[in-house]
């Protein structure tokens, strides 16, 4: 599916990555305090155009297994990162990996929230995923609160999961099942 576009009521907007949208990306992996939860150092403005330029090709691939969009406020201020890559490791898989991340001047504004319901609707609705889930730091609560709100039930931890500086750092895993998404959108 190409191009994606999604609106939630709430006025974030998913998008496809435009090829100017680098410094606005910097914001976001730029930031150490944003990126301090994530799997990786905040990046230089070389290394965040290259990650533009490696999502832009990477939604051409067919069949597209990855799907990192923008999300963007009214006013098109990109906001966050947003991530759903299809698992494909068995062939009955039939699941998703969602992944996000917010700039730190607009948290509290309800964005995660938005991103993530966005993210499940893309992979439910839209492609027919049977699971969606996502892994967060141990000590992310705002994280664990944005998944718990959007539906997801926390799984448990995947110790050692990812390598971090010279060491290694559990993962907190959180999924909701197509039959608990249609519920929560069917009320």
């Amino acid at each position: 599916m190409y191009p994606i576009e999604l609106m939630h009521r709430g006025g974030i907007r998913l998008r496809e990555f435009a090829p100017d949208d680098g410094e606005q990306l910097f914001a976001i992996y730029g930031d150490a305090e944003v990126t301090r939860h994530m799997s990786f150092e905040p990046g230089d403005r070389e290394q965040v155009e290259e990650i533009v330029g490696s999502v832009r090709r990477a939604a051409l691939d067919q069949p597209r297994q990855e799907y990192s969009l923008a999300a963007v406020d009214p006013s098109g201020l990109l906001v966050a990162f947003a991530r759903l890559a299809v698992d494909t490791v068995h062939p009955r898989q039939n699941s998703g990996q969602i992944g996000f991340a917010v700039r730190a001047d607009q948290w509290g504004k309800g964005i995660g929230g938005q991103v993530v319901n966005l993210l499940c609707r893309l992979a439910f609705d839209d492609m027919g995923l049977y699971r969606v889930w996502g892994a967060r730091s141990p000590v992310n609560e705002s994280s664990a609160r944005v998944m718990g709100r959007a539906g997801m039930i926390e799984e448990g931890v995947i110790r050692g999961h990812i390598r971090v500086g010279d060491g290694y750092r559990d993962s907190v895993v959180h999924s909701i099942l197509l039959p608990e998404w249609k519920t929560r959108t069917a009320a």
